[in-house]
């Protein structure tokens, strides 16, 4: 508890939930998660999930509202040179650099600093000196259509219901989610060649089908 208040922290367990512990007769509410108060408004359901796992402690599902839908990062070029003009940049923020490094070591001297972050300089002199590219971290191929994601929830849901089955009915539902899984598997190949068939067929030459793909790498190919 006094971890708890020393960092300022929430707990997200709710009255009502159910033991996240139980073996034989015994039970218990043991399992916690905690975050910090700008996180604890962006938690929009917090429970216990029924299914089974591994061990005596049940899978605790989290669901967050945020309204970020693409992660994006910065690269930077650091091959084409430009590092004395870096060096150059930076220079301007060393006296500042050197305050905040003071200041780190003792307590109180950090919290009066009203200097920013030594990472910001870095950040701003990268900035000034560096070609940057932003690329997304999970892009999603044009092929997978809405069906897809509905048949893999679908599986996801199928398996969850041949680990809580019966011992007796357990084998016969993961033969059955298998089968179902080889069906998910074949259309997805078909989509990946329906959506090929459909990019050379808009091409009139397979040249410049092959310029298509290879610009696509190209574009989608990270910069270091």
């Amino acid at each position: 508890m006094d971890f708890i208040l020393a960092n300022n922290l929430f707990i997200n367990n709710s009255t009502d939930a159910p033991p996240s512990f139980t073996r034989n007769t015994s039970k218990g509410w043991s399992d916690h998660s905690f975050c910090t108060q700008q996180m604890i408004v962006k938690i929009a359901k917090w429970k216990f999930l029924k299914e089974s796992s591994l061990s005596d402690h049940q899978y605790t599902k989290i669901t967050i509202v945020s309204s970020v839908k693409n992660c994006t990062f910065t690269r930077y070029k650091t091959l084409h040179g430009h590092h004395n003009k870096f060096h150059k940049n930076l220079k301007l923020y060393v006296n500042s650099i050197m305050g905040a490094i003071r200041n780190s070591q003792n307590p109180k001297g950090h919290e009066r600093s009203s200097n920013p972050s030594p990472k910001y300089h870095y950040i701003d002199a990268c900035n000034k000196s560096h070609h940057t590219k932003n690329q997304d971290l999970s892009p999603t191929p044009n092929w997978y259509a809405k069906d897809l994601e509905v048949e893999k929830t679908r599986l996801k849901a199928l398996k969850r219901r041949a680990q809580r089955a019966l011992q007796e009915q357990r084998i016969a539902r993961f033969q059955y989610h298998k089968q179902e899984q080889k069906k998910y598997t074949r259309k997805v190949k078909t989509a990946k060649n329906s959506n090929w068939k459909s990019l050379c067929t808009k091409a009139t030459t397979i040249w410049q089908s092959l310029q298509r793909c290879i610009q696509k790498k190209q574009s989608n190919r990270p910069n270091y």
